[in-house]
């Protein structure tokens, strides 16, 4: 507030800056979305972990199904992650 007043006194310019609330709902949904892809991640390196050390062919016959699974799940969010981008890249680039 200081700076503003200082600036108003001495005739300067005064830059203001807008903050655009219509991205809110999108950054929102990013964040929820890395969220969950960092959970997936974990759960897939935690499988890929035990899939590595196992030594016993009914480990492997149950964790690899499941470590497939979970692959397509983070492909699946990884494209959705990228298509809100692309959402945002748009909407940046027409404010531009």
């Amino acid at each position: 507030m200081s700076e503003y007043a200082r600036r108003v006194l001495l005739e300067q310019k005064i830059v203001t800056i807008e903050r655009d609330g219509s991205l809110d709902t999108l950054m929102e949904e990013l964040v929820v979305l890395r969220k969950e892809l960092n959970r997936t991640g974990n759960n897939f390196n935690q499988i890929v972990r035990k899939i590595n050390t196992s030594k016993e062919i009914v480990d492997l016959q149950f964790w690899l199904p499941v470590s497939q699974q979970l692959q397509r799940q983070i492909t699946m969010q990884i494209d959705f992650i990228q298509s809100k981008i692309d959402q945002l890249s748009k909407k940046w680039l027409q404010d531009s």
